[in-house]
């Protein structure tokens, strides 16, 4: 900001007058300036509101992301009776379904130690000959450490690096720090019943037999299964389930039709939050988005998301929901009339409301991800053409506020000049004075 003249230093008894003239000459070079600010102070408010609009679309925006999800999972509720013995996740749309569910027991990974333990791990072998035959769930394939690192720490490395479907790792079973008891243990990737072993060239067994891995038994309904691992991925359509442990459990999938009431009361105080902010702009009284195109696109996209109509023959529209618009275009929400629709057709409501990129929760977030997304949205656009007009602003004033700098120093070095000539002619007048008042008294 430039900066007002100093209070002008001066000698003759024109001083006041320079000082005044430099004042002046600040304030008729400085109304520029002012304007300028009094368009970046409008261009601010402007920026303001538009992102309070955003933010208000944006948290409208994520009731419908969160209805999406909800939507992406058929609005069904998965439950399990006991996480201690399994749990039930959905991985699309389940359908409603009630599992009895017994398990006996978990499927486990194979886990083996070798027999013989070594004092060392880095030149002890546990084969002479440096040729082993590793098998895992009967495929049997040959290590072959005779020309390289025939030790533990070899043997080791060169099952981890083989790819073989198990990590192997050296154990010290001895306390004794003086007698260590160093042994290779050999784990299976998966779990599982399979054969693990580690033999050598002449088929001498190098591992335990302990535990070669189980596979998990459980039933459902009655129904005995046997399965490798412990989740099944596609245990039922867009579900799947992980067992825990062991024990009884029940696995019901059904309507959620309580997180879907609760988001559409979010959605009707989200969406009047909307309309209060756009109406802020609008009449006799209107705020510094009066007129904008942007609020008008705004109340264009709340008008595209009430008036969606569904493919539903007896849900299509959002008032079958228990959503109302008033007079005044804010938007209530009737659970009870939710309660009831939801009760003898929640079909119906799962066809209107869709997926996060169908029906009217597909419909409502693109629009609305159209208008308020953080990076692409109209909004955004907006203020980015604002911010660029305020850096323009910004440096037009810097460059006026540097020419009257300059200005003022020039007129400033001028008017020292004539003051100290005015002083001095000051003097002379006052010196000639005195010498005709001296003559005259002479006289």
């Amino acid at each position: 900001m430039a900066a007002p003249p100093i209070s002008f230093v001066g000698v003759s008894k024109f001083s006041d007058n320079f000082q005044t003239i430099l004042e002046r000459t600040f304030t008729v070079a400085n109304l520029p300036v002012k304007n300028i600010e009094s368009d970046r102070s409008l261009l601010s408010e402007r920026k303001k509101e538009l992102n309070a609009l955003a933010t208000d679309v944006q948290s409208l925006r994520d009731v419908f992301s969160s209805l999406g999800s909800l939507g992406d999972a058929g609005l069904t509720n998965v439950g399990t009776s006991d996480p201690a013995v399994a749990v039930a996740t959905s991985t699309g749309a389940p359908e409603p379904i009630s599992l009895d569910l017994v398990v006996t027991s978990q499927a486990t990974k194979a886990r083996e130690t070798t027999l013989n333990g070594l004092a060392d791990t880095d030149t002890t072998a546990l084969s002479g000959d440096g040729i082993y035959k590793l098998t895992v769930g009967g495929v049997t394939s040959t290590i072959d450490l005779s020309g390289g690192d025939n030790t533990l720490a070899g043997l080791r490395n060169a099952i981890n690096a083989g790819g073989y479907g198990v990590s192997a790792g050296v154990l010290n079973l001895s306390s004794d720090p003086e007698n260590p008891d160093y042994r290779l243990s050999i784990t299976a990737d998966k779990t599982g019943a399979k054969a693990l072993s580690l033999k050598t060239s002449a088929d001498a067994d190098l591992l335990t037999v302990e535990n070669q891995g189980t596979d998990a038994v459980f039933s459902v309904n009655g129904v005995s299964k046997v399965n490798s691992s412990n989740t099944i991925e596609d245990f039922a359509p867009g579900l799947s389930l992980t067992i825990v442990g062991a024990g009884s459990a029940s696995i019901v999938v059904g309507d959620d039709a309580a997180s879907v009431k609760a988001k559409l009361t979010d959605f009707a105080q989200k969406y009047t939050a909307v309309v209060s902010r756009i109406q802020a702009h609008i009449g006799k009284e209107a705020g510094v988005l009066s007129g904008d195109v942007l609020i008008r696109e705004a109340q264009a996209t709340l008008r595209a998301i009430t008036s969606f109509v569904g493919d539903s023959s007896t849900v299509n529209s959002i008032a079958a929901l228990g959503l109302e618009l008033d007079d005044k275009g804010q938007l209530s929400f009737d659970p009870t009339k939710f309660d009831q629709v939801a009760k003898s057709d929640f079909e119906g409501v799962r066809t209107f409301l869709g997926t996060a990129t169908t029906g009217f929760i597909g419909n409502a977030y693109s629009r609305l991800s159209d208008l308020a997304d953080p990076v692409r949205g109209r909004i955004r656009t907006a203020v980015g053409f604002i911010e660029e007009s305020d850096q323009k602003l910004a440096e037009q004033i810097a460059s006026l506020e540097e020419r009257i700098d300059l200005q003022i120093r020039n007129l400033e070095e001028r008017f020292g000049a004539a003051d100290t000539l005015l002083a001095n002619l000051e003097a002379q007048q006052t010196l000639l004075t005195k010498l005709f008042d001296t003559s005259s008294s002479s006289s």
